[in-house]
């Protein structure tokens, strides 16, 4: 049977004041896991608060009960994501367009049968993506969705009809579209289950005219793998990911030998920083639940 992963990943600009003292507590897991993988799980989210650069913070804990407290102005969305988001980095493989022709067409098929408005027109997307008409097409959008259709369309993933239509590999993502077009695309990933969070050596934020990108920098295994990954894709797409959120996928041009890449696209810091936090400071081995408590609890 056919699994269909579904994310809808919206791009949202988020503005907060941060509080200057405000309590947290964390659970972790059931309560019923091994006392080391609970303790691992604490180091992972002490090593990403350390690279977050949050200051002033205590923690305290009561078995599988943590207590933070945070003594200096902080985002809490940028925090409640830092310490509960798995952490799961990876580079894939993705399916071209034309590797899926039949999914291809059956989506603008059952799209236009579901009467959903295209503002754009098949001219528009051939100019946004060379090739957009080849039936060989080589670019990994399967299908384009206006933003106001987003939430009807990823209704339609979840009929049993797409099932037959996508290998046994695939995950369908929704996901925003690259340069800030104003639609979203249907990306479908392979999905091979190897977790490169592993891999990782540093990552560090780089800021150059009021944009920021992650430059990652990969472990002897982890530049061996970087190079293998990137010679077997030579002029294919690669999609970059953390926990299924599409970050970024770029054409490989040539095989990178370096072990170095980088996420680009970040317009604010800070998002940049806790996004690197979380890839360097590692992935979460049980889960984490967040309740925030207020100031001064």
């Amino acid at each position: 049977m056919h699994k269909l992963y579904l994310l809808i990943l919206l791009a949202l600009s988020v503005s907060c004041t941060p509080k200057s003292q405000f309590t947290a507590q964390l659970n972790i897991g059931d309560g019923l896991h091994p006392a080391e993988d609970i303790t691992e799980t604490i180091e992972v989210l002490r090593r990403r608060l350390q690279y977050s650069g949050a200051e002033s913070v205590s923690m305290t804990r009561d078995g599988s009960r943590i207590t933070l407290r945070f003594h200096s102005p902080l985002d809490e969305d940028r925090i409640g994501t830092l310490l509960t988001t798995p952490g799961r980095y990876s580079i894939s493989e993705v399916y071209t367009r034309g590797e899926l022709g039949r999914l291809r067409q059956a989506w603008e098929d059952f799209y236009r049968e579901e009467s959903y408005s295209d503002p754009y027109g098949e001219q528009f997307f051939e100019s946004v993506y060379p090739g957009w008409h080849d039936p060989y097409s080589s670019t990994y959008v399967i299908g384009v969705i206006p933003s106001e259709n987003v939430e009807r369309a990823a209704a339609l993933l979840d009929k049993p009809f797409w099932e037959g239509l996508i290998p046994a590999d695939a995950r369908l993502l929704i996901t925003p579209a690259n340069g800030g077009q104003p639609f979203f695309e249907l990306v479908a990933v392979k999905y091979s289950g190897e977790n490169w969070t592993e891999y990782i050596e540093n990552a560090k934020v780089i800021t150059e005219y009021g944009m920021s990108e992650i430059a990652i920098l990969f472990n002897t295994k982890g530049k061996e793998r970087f190079a293998e990954m990137t010679g077997e894709n030579v002029d294919n797409f690669l999609a970059i990911e953390i926990d299924d959120r599409l970050l970024l996928v770029p054409r490989v041009n040539s095989q990178i030998t370096g072990g170095r890449t980088s996420i680009t696209g970040f317009s604010e810091k800070d998002e940049a920083r806790y996004m690197a936090a979380i890839i360097k400071g590692g992935t979460l081995p049980l889960p984490v639940e967040l309740t925030l408590l207020g100031e001064g609890e």
